[in-house]
């Protein structure tokens, strides 16, 4: 956007809507959305402009959070989870009792997902918006939860602090459940979910996909003189296809693109 220094694509849909945040040399963002060559800078909360786009719709309802001005006990700017639904003007998601809310995902349905803090001092928890409500959706046992992408069948992934540590997890009709890890795993965080409810995201330093109630490593699934250490998975679509990150064969960090093979 005009005096910025830079900005990023976070998001696009099948009408080729592109969601992206610009940002000055301060690194305040200000979300737009562009089509056919032109860009609409999407409005912040109160008049005050810092927003960021982070996931949208076929129907081009936009999500993410926005600066609403205001101050918190410690001074410093409140964000909260935004919905643009009209290309321009947002709507406060609210939050579960605290301050600070984001919304990272939205389906087809405009189901909304993100993280936003609690009552309870120090808390965020995952949250599901629907129908102009906000819905917490728990915890593994531990503090904190957040939820990054939610399918057509209304099925939500993300991670959560389970005491000591953090694991992936499927929400689906009312209940939190714990994805687990690799077996030589402590760690996982689900990225990413399709319409199928295979999810993919990372556990430890490892890219991996659920399904059927079974977690792989798709490390596994590469050829193993392929030079690759597929570290995070961060994508899947209807057609099984995997994107995400991991070391190359020249030593650097690259994107990936698995396709599943067809069955013989």
């Amino acid at each position: 956007l005009p005096g910025d220094t830079y900005c990023r694509a976070n998001g696009i849909n099948n009408a080729a809507q592109v969601i992206a945040s610009s940002y000055n040399a301060f690194d305040h963002n200000r979300a737009f959305v562009w089509q056919g060559g032109q860009k609409t800078e999407l409005a912040g909360l109160g008049g005050f402009p810092h927003s960021k786009a982070l996931s949208v719709n076929d129907a081009g309802q936009v999500v993410g959070y926005a600066q609403t001005g205001d101050y918190d006990d410690n001074r410093e700017l409140v964000a909260r989870a935004a919905l643009w639904s009209d290309g321009k003007v947002p709507t406060d998601l609210g939050t579960l009792g605290g301050d600070y809310s984001a919304a990272y995902g939205i389906n087809g349905r405009g189901q909304i997902v993100g993280k936003a803090d609690t009552a309870s001092f120090g808390s965020t928890h995952a949250f599901l918006w629907q129908n102009g409500r906000m819905a917490d959706l728990g915890t593994l046992g531990g503090a904190n939860s957040l939820a990054l992408r939610v399918n057509d069948a209304g099925q939500v992934v993300g991670y959560s602090e389970t005491g000591n540590t953090t694991h992936a997890f499927l929400w689906q009709d009312g209940t939190m459940r714990d994805l687990g890890t690799l077996p030589s795993g402590a760690t996982s965080e689900a990225h990413a979910l399709n319409d199928r409810g295979q999810v993919v995201g990372a556990s430890d330093d490892a890219a991996v996909l659920w399904q059927a109630g079974q977690v792989a490593d798709l490390n596994r699934l590469v050829p193993a003189d392929s030079g690759w250490t597929l570290q995070d998975a961060t994508g899947i679509n209807a057609r099984g296809q995997i994107v995400g990150r991991g070391l190359a064969p020249d030593g650097h960090t690259h994107a990936f693109l698995l396709t599943p093979l067809p069955l013989r």
